[in-house]
């Protein structure tokens, strides 16, 4: 009983995605339609954690973009992100996600309004991230983004 059981945990853990596979996944996702569904399927094996459930509300807006039930799927992402954000505040990657979502948006869509907030909670918090792979993940977002002004982009891609 004992091996049955550990060999159904090692198959969990397998299963279960991991935090820099969806980084990866998450940079190019946006990209086509192809890079979309492989990143939505990744979601599909994640854990419960916020960070995760970000991850997840920012697939539905990744399944609005390219698929159909346009207003279902940003419905959905939107309660997702917004979840995560509530469970974790203060979580820097949680609030990237929903800014990058945000951005992705056109105002119309209606999600638009903690743009400034996570802008400003980005900027100010950057500095306090101790993991490197983090920290860089978050400056190429930052690099791209059009949130950022080019002061701030210089200045925080070089802490």
């Amino acid at each position: 009983m004992k091996i049955l059981s550990f060999v159904f945990l090692f198959f969990c853990v397998l299963q279960t995605v991991q935090t820099q596979q969806l980084r990866d996944a998450y940079k190019t996702a946006s990209t086509s339609e192809k890079e979309a569904l492989g990143f939505m399927e990744l979601t599909q094996h994640i854990d419960s954690s916020a960070v995760h459930q970000a991850y997840l509300g920012a697939a539905f807006a990744l399944k609005a973009k390219f698929g159909k039930n346009k207003i279902q799927n940003l419905r959905e992402a939107k309660t997702q992100i917004e979840k995560a954000v509530e469970r974790k505040p203060q979580n820097i990657e949680i609030r990237m996600i929903r800014l990058s979502v945000q951005e992705s948006l056109p105002a119309i869509a209606g999600y638009g309004k903690a743009i400034k907030q996570d802008r400003v909670f980005i900027a100010a918090n950057l500095s306090k991230v101790e993991n490197e792979g983090l920290k860089k993940y978050l400056q190429g977002f930052i690099a791209n983004s059009k949130s950022f002004s080019s002061e701030e982009k210089s200045l925080l891609l070089q802490l």
